[in-house]
């Protein structure tokens, strides 16, 4: 007896035709739409579409002509890489030997550009390690140790546990790490404060005549309780936690509990990466001896990486925490089945119709369905995965990572396994499953089987040309993911969000200096890369030399073969055996090409390699004691603490004088950085006030003393600077110990001007 399925119907391919059709004329017209809106508006909202253009005249991207629609399409084309890094920061059987060509012609592109990019991410990697401002810095030179047992938590039993793993470089210096008790949230607290009485000076001084005006008010538990004036209650609560951390910052060293973490700096760059190579037990760089208990050493990364409520956790409350990270993920692929079952449902309107026959008359208009399937529906998978990061980045908070880029770099596998294994894996094989249901379904329906035939069908090996047909038929909606997913990247470079949320501030809120000059900090890039807007908008929050390309290269690879595992296997069900079989020997490529990559490229990339001929003064040279402890202590105790500002005029003094009962003094104050600011002085009994007016031609200038922007030269800041007597100087460099941006062995000036950091502290003269 045979035993059939009832065959595709006609109408599935043609709704599937006119599907794509229109999801590629909207697709077409809303992306040239958007990319003329963009041009457009462009020249008009500088802060929204280039905020790096405020920055410093040598770290400002390429010019553009603003006056012309298109200007900016040939400097984003003409940018070349050196540019960009230092903006940056690295069906019938015999047709299907025609498959197996194109995947060997494929695989054999991916594989030279692969290697190609492996090549020059060694290049760029070793003029990271090269580059002055890497060598200069104290971090290069420092290892990380955590899990410190309690006898030896202190500068000395640092020392000691070098030499208990015999250690022979000479070691520079050893700080143990101190607790700074709640001195991080009152920092916080002070400066939501600050940004509180900002919010509500403002408020009160827009209004022409003070004299009837109220003052503002608020209740201070949001819900219930009296109404309190927000100046008075926002400038007490300020001065009372200055006052507390500037109590808590006077403790010395001996009077704080030391943790189980600490730092040791070695002379030179080399002798601290060869400490960790002679330790390495595992790919990560760190060592991770055999007991969980056992202390571990890894080479330190940037002060402004580090997440500091994490780096004292105890080994074993860090693995546990990890685990229950895993277990939670795990769950979540799990419960990510409920909406990506209704994406499988909505995503073939011939199985629904199939399944529930009374959507045949909802659905009979082809261009609607077409519609449905091939654009609503891709799009609800592609706003579920929007959703994704976000859930991903509090998880992993959760996981007690230490460093903001491994955080980074875990998101990105988690990312992508799930992906893979939820909306590529279980989406497809569920879709083809559903398929081969309905087939069955129409099939009894028709008379063409009855219940009892139902093994015979499962078991027929008609049904893996069935399961390959529906297989191939899914291939529509992921064509339809990945086409949404390129218009999504063209509504990316209009920055509609920010466009709005700018307009937003500025027209109907009223918004305060501070929140004005933030608007044009350039934010955090979230990978992937778009070279528009990260050569124009976006920023790299620390540079960590590249660390995301193995992470990237690698699930790559994975895909290429995953791609190239799929292609042997429709080939085969398909019965085209001999061509799949000339497939086989690129999955081995492949792995070839990930060993070959390694062992070629990885050897001069993961730690340091002196070159005597580049050796600088700042590879060598004991600092003092006090830097280490500096450098690497929480950045609560050195961090500057902000101070209100507010709009400027001509009557600015008389209108605080009608808020503010003290005595009000203008003084000037001199930054970091040599510029002098205006600060007004008010004297409220026992303390005093400061605030900052700010000029008109002020708010569109970056300010790296009060934004956390870091510029090139101050790298490693705090590590450079000297004592000489009762005055504090910085260490001068000029342009010549960084090295010519046309040095080939530069790391081609990485843009450390917009890393984001924790500022400088605030430092006073003994």
């Amino acid at each position: 007896m045979s035993v059939s399925i009832v065959p595709l119907e006609s109408l599935s391919i043609k709704i599937s035709l006119i599907g794509e059709v229109s999801q590629l004329a909207i697709n077409l017209g809303l992306g040239l739409g958007t990319l003329v809106l963009f041009s457009f508006l462009r020249p008009r909202n500088g802060i929204v579409y280039s905020p790096k253009q405020f920055a410093s005249s040598d770290k400002q991207p390429p010019i553009i002509e603003e006056n012309k629609l298109w200007g900016w399409v040939k400097p984003v084309l003409e940018a070349d890489e050196s540019l960009l890094i230092r903006k940056i920061g690295l069906d019938a059987p015999n047709w299907f030997w025609t498959h197996s060509v194109f995947t060997w012609l494929f695989s054999c592109i991916m594989y030279v550009f692969l290697y190609l990019e492996y090549s020059e991410y060694r290049r760029l990697r070793m003029g990271y390690f090269k580059s002055e401002g890497y060598r200069r810095s104290l971090h290069s030179k420092t290892l990380l140790i955590t899990g410190v047992p309690k006898s030896k938590q202190s500068d000395q039993g640092l020392i000691e546990f070098m030499e208990l793993i015999k250690v022979k470089f000479p070691i520079s210096e050893s700080a143990i790490a101190r607790d700074v008790g709640e001195l991080p949230e009152l920092v916080i607290e002070r400066e939501e404060d600050v940004r509180d009485l900002e919010r509500a000076l403002i408020k009160y001084l827009k209004v022409p005549d003070l004299d009837t005006h109220k003052r503002p008010k608020h209740r201070k538990h949001v819900i219930y309780g009296r109404k309190i004036d927000s100046i008075e209650y926002y400038t007490r609560r300020i001065e009372e936690n200055e006052a507390r951390i500037t109590k808590l910052r006077e403790k010395s060293l001996d009077e704080k509990k030391t943790l189980n973490y600490g730092f040791i700096s070695f002379e030179t760059i080399h002798d601290a990466h060869s400490v960790v190579k002679q330790l390495d037990s595992v790919p990560s760089g760190g060592v991770k001896p055999s007991s969980i208990l056992a202390p571990s050493v890894q080479l330190a990364p940037m002060p402004q990486d580090i997440i500091w409520s994490n780096l004292s956790l105890s080994p074993a409350f860090r693995s546990t925490q990890r685990w229950i990270g895993r277990i939670v993920f795990i769950s979540l692929c799990f419960l990510w089945l409920i909406p990506l079952g209704f994406v499988i449902t909505a995503a073939n309107i011939e199985n629904l119709v199939k399944i529930f026959p009374f959507l045949q008359s909802i659905f009979n208009n082809n261009f609607i369905t077409g519609l449905i399937e091939s654009w609503m529906t891709p799009m609800i998978l592609t706003l579920f995965v929007l959703m994704l990061p976000a859930i991903l980045r509090v998880l992993t908070s959760k996981q007690g990572i230490t460093t903001y880029s491994e955080s980074e770099r875990s998101v990105l596998g988690k990312l992508y396994l799930f992906f893979f294994i939820n909306n590529l894996i279980i989406y497809t094989i569920s879709s083809t499953l559903l398929d081969i249901a309905t087939k069955i379904k129409a099939s009894i329906d028709a008379g063409y089987l009855n219940v009892g035939d139902l093994t015979k069908v499962i078991f027929n090996p008609a049904i893996l040309d069935e399961i390959a047909e529906s297989a191939i038929k899914v291939s529509f909606f992921w064509i339809n993911y990945i086409s949404l997913r390129g218009l999504f990247a063209i509504w990316d470079l209009a920055q509609f969000v920010k466009l709005v949320y700018v307009w937003f501030q500025k027209k109907i809120l009223s918004p305060t200096p501070r929140n004005l000059k933030e608007l044009i900090i350039p934010p955090e890039f979230d990978y992937p890369v778009y070279y528009n807007i990260h050569l124009y908008v976006f920023v790299t929050r620390v540079e960590t030399g590249g660390t995301f390309w193995k992470p990237v290269f690698n699930r790559l690879i994975l895909a290429i073969i995953f791609w190239q595992f799929t292609m042997i296997g429709v080939m085969n069900i398909k019965g085209a055996h001999i061509q799949s079989l000339v497939v086989i020997p690129l999955i081995f490529l492949t792995l070839i090409l990930k060993v070959f990559c390694s062992r070629t490229f990885d050897k001069s990339t993961r730690y340091y390699i002196p070159d005597t001929e580049r050796t600088g003064r700042f590879d060598k040279g004991k600092r003092k004691q006090e830097d280490l402890h500096l450098k690497f202590g929480h950045p609560s105790t050195t961090k500057e603490l902000i101070i209100p500002m507010i709009h400027v005029n001509e009557n600015i003094k008389s209108q605080l004088e009608s808020v503010y009962s003290g005595r009000i003094t203008e003084t000037t104050a001199l930054t970091k950085r040599g510029k002098t600011k205006r600060i007004l002085l008010i004297e409220e009994g026992d303390y005093t006030l400061r605030i900052q007016p700010i000029e008109e031609n002020e708010l569109y200038t970056i300010d790296p003393d009060n934004f956390n922007m870091g510029y090139a030269f101050e790298f490693d800041s705090r590590s450079m600077l000297e004592r000489d007597g009762s005055r504090l100087s910085r260490v001068s460099v000029s342009d010549d110990e960084f090295g010519s941006k046309d040095s080939k062995n530069d790391l081609l000036d990485y843009d450390d001007d917009y890393t984001l950091h924790p500022p400088p502290p605030k430092y006073q003269e003994e």
